[in-house]
């Protein structure tokens, strides 16, 4: 591990952090009981148990295009701008 020598105090010595090149996605997804009232108030009479497993996996693909168009743009923040070129709102 490299270290170097904090300038303020030299006794302290702190630790450069690794850089990871590929960075995991984490496994967040929105709740059943989201989904279901989403679609409810849409207007859904009824909605089946598999949707919520697929809106997740769309959700996560928008995310990932959006996060493509931030960086072709060289901005680090995604931005409602991003979300628009990947979805087309009705």
């Amino acid at each position: 591990m490299k270290h170097c020598i904090n300038r303020q105090n030299p006794l302290f010595l702190s630790f450069n952090p690794v850089k990871i090149k590929e960075v995991k996605m984490m496994a967040v997804k929105l709740p059943k009981a989201t989904v279901t009232r989403l679609f409810k108030d849409a207007g859904a009479a009824r909605v089946s148990g598999d949707v919520t497993e697929v809106v997740n996996k769309i959700v996560v693909g928008i995310a990932k295009g959006a996060i493509k168009s931030a960086k072709a743009a060289g901005r680090k923040t995604v931005s409602a701008d991003d979300l628009r070129l990947v979805v087309v709102v009705s």
